[in-house]
């Protein structure tokens, strides 16, 4: 594993709607360009730390899984996406259906500050 958000995702499989598989779709071009859209409309900028680089897509919700609405991503930084898979977490649980992204996006954002990070 890579990183902390790596051992989190294979700790907790995403709650995915019935017949999806969710590994299996992250490795898909659909996703790729769902993400890369995700990225794009963000500006090319962490949500969290305001960061330009090794960006990617959080889902906001795990609801429409394969059919995401643009408001269902989020772009963050690799190093972001970790705090917040992390914070996200449900001990015991997994991670919530809904993201409480907002307020773990408020959280981070408190204790960051907004500077970028390499």
């Amino acid at each position: 594993m890579r990183n902390i958000a790596d051992a989190v995702r294979a700790a907790t499989p995403a709650p995915a709607p019935e017949g999806v598989d969710y590994l299996a779709y992250l490795k898909t071009d659909e996703w790729a360009e769902r993400a890369a859209a995700c990225i794009a409309a963000a500006g090319h900028r962490c949500a969290v730390c305001n960061g330009r680089t090794r960006l990617e897509a959080h889902h906001r919700t795990y609801e429409r899984l394969g059919n995401e609405r643009p408001d269902d991503l989020t772009c963050l930084c690799r190093r972001c996406h970790g705090a917040v898979s992390v914070l996200e977490w449900v001990p015991g649980g997994g991670r919530p259906p809904q993201s409480n992204l907002d307020k773990v996006l408020a959280e981070l954002a408190a204790r960051k500050g907004r500077n970028a990070h390499r």
